[in-house]
């Protein structure tokens, strides 16, 4: 039986599903769909149409926010990640993502390029599924990246039917010109070093490949801008939260609640710093904060670039929470996790609405 949680964000995604069908773009899922419809993914990766990506986010937006969600949508290169919040029963969030994009690549290689381009569609209730699209993501971008490695946390990545083995000759094929066999052959074998071998010998294919087909502009310049928001010159993602307290041991309880309850949301991870650190250190925090990561600053300043969000401060009894922005504060007295609960979710759902309408605003994304 499903959790009432997960059955608001189904709901809320197959809404979203059925709105893009009614606007009549191409569009499909290439991941996230594995559990369906008992469960759903963490997040749910949407191919689109070619040229059709802001109207799928602004039908995105619009479905989400009428719905009662707050909408919080990031630019990463061309990828767009829809974050969305919601208000749940137990007085919490429900939280939900879906990512956006017309391509997936590794190096100059689109290894995902459009939907349906590798292998017929699937209708599971109100989604389209690319299994295809989906085996090139998981499979194929996984592999060319860091070969068997990429694997041993997910080995169900290469337990694959024979329906799912038969996209790899037009992946294969259109990517690098190369047979698909040796891939076949090693993933049966779940040999690591024959799927290196043959990793390593597909990534020189892909590197000869695209450099002969045209478009070569449009997919180098792809890997620039993916390199110029992830690695070169990261900004701030997940929000940022301050902690400074005059007791160790009252301001580790309140920590550990606080890493509780937004480890619940769909954050990719929550990370506390008790210093900035050197300077390739504080880069390697911005980098973490763009790819959706909470930062959790405990007496300490937070690096230029991470401006704290919300700042909690604790004197013996009182807690003071403050949402930067609006300039909001809420005060509680006590250690109890209740009360810490209360703060931080009236903390958080005032920093969910007010950088939502900032970035709606700064992406020029109109909503009903």
């Amino acid at each position: 039986m499903m959790g009432s949680s997960v059955s608001v964000k189904i709901q809320a995604l197959e809404s979203v599903a059925e709105a893009f069908t009614r606007e009549g773009f191409q569009w499909a899922v290439c991941n996230g769909l594995e559990d369906y419809p008992s469960g759903i993914g963490r997040d749910l990766d949407i191919v689109i149409e070619q040229g059709m990506l802001r109207r799928a986010l602004g039908t995105a937006c619009n479905t989400l926010q009428n719905d009662g969600w707050t909408v919080l949508p990031n630019l990463q290169g061309w990828i767009w990640w829809v974050v969305a919040f919601k208000k749940s029963e137990n007085g919490g969030f429900d939280s939900l993502q879906l990512d956006l994009f017309e391509h997936l690549q590794w190096a100059f290689t689109w290894v995902v390029d459009g939907v349906g381009r590798d292998g017929p569609l699937v209708q599971r209730g109100p989604f389209l599924e690319d299994p295809a699209a989906n085996l090139g993501k998981t499979l194929i971008i996984g592999g060319l990246s860091r070969g068997s490695q990429a694997f041993e946390k997910k080995p169900e990545y290469l337990e694959l039917e024979a329906d799912e083995l038969s996209f790899l000759q037009p992946i294969l094929k259109r990517i690098g010109d190369a047979p698909a066999e040796p891939l076949k052959e090693a993933i049966l074998q779940r040999s690591p070093r024959a799927i290196n071998l043959t990793f390593k010998k597909l990534r020189s294919a892909c590197y000869l490949n695209s450099l002969c087909r045209s478009g070569r502009l449009k997919r180098f310049t792809s890997v620039v801008l993916k390199q110029w928001v992830v690695n070169i010159r990261p900004k701030k993602g997940g929000p940022v939260v301050q902690i400074l307290g005059d007791s160790i041991e009252t301001t580790t309880q309140i920590v550990e609640t606080i890493k509780r309850e937004l480890q619940n949301l769909v954050y990719h991870e929550v990370v506390e710093y008790s210093e900035a650190g050197s300077l390739k250190e504080r880069h390697q925090q911005l980098r973490r904060s763009c790819l959706q990561a909470v930062s959790l600053y405990v007496n300490c300043t937070p690096p230029k670039g991470l401006d704290p969000d919300i700042e909690l401060r604790i004197q013996g009894e009182i807690l003071e929470f403050r949402v930067n922005g609006p300039d909001l504060r809420h005060t509680g007295r006590g250690r109890e996790d209740t009360t810490i609960q209360t703060l931080i979710h009236q903390s958080l759902n005032e920093y969910f609405s007010f950088r939502s309408n900032e970035l709606l605003k700064e992406h020029s994304i109109l909503t009903n």
